[in-house]
């Protein structure tokens, strides 16, 4: 019986431990934004390169992959689509549309966390390109609760 006991104590520890960790920012990284010489350029997965799209480069994750990143001294959050290779670790060098966005233009590097979505989300980056005056077209955008499954 005690055998049972202590088996079913670890189980929901590892089951609490790991529902936890999803729920949270994947990692903590040093975000930047690309030098003007490189719009019109073409990024790493074949598409060009706009300053005006919430786009981002990233070392290691796959194309189309779908970012939320939160500024950690504002609290400030873009969604961005990965398209290109960032040839340092540990960085996210963003389109400058969406560092402005996420309060980091003019201010070099900043700690962002970052969170990769669902591909079903991709519309969240989508929806960011429209600005204040086109805003009254779109329907609210509401985030998806995340659901544990």
């Amino acid at each position: 019986m005690k055998n049972i006991i202590w088996a079913f104590i670890l189980i929901f520890a590892f089951t609490y431990q790991f529902s936890f960790a999803q729920s949270q920012p994947s990692k903590t990284i040093k975000v930047t934004y690309y030098a003007d010489k490189f719009e019109g350029r073409k990024t790493s997965s074949g598409e060009r390169f706009s300053q005006k799209l919430y786009t981002a480069a990233h070392h290691s994750l796959p194309f189309n992959t779908i970012l939320q990143v939160t500024n950690l001294s504002n609290g400030k959050i873009v969604y961005v689509k990965v398209n290109d290779r960032c040839p340092r670790k540990g960085i996210l060098d963003l389109s400058k549309t969406a560092a402005k966005d996420l309060g980091v233009l003019h201010k070099g590097m900043q700690c962002a966390a970052i969170e990769i979505l669902d591909q079903s989300l991709a519309y969240l980056v989508e929806t960011q390109k429209y600005k204040d005056e086109d805003a009254e077209k779109l329907p609210p955008l509401e985030i998806p609760e995340k659901t544990d499954n």
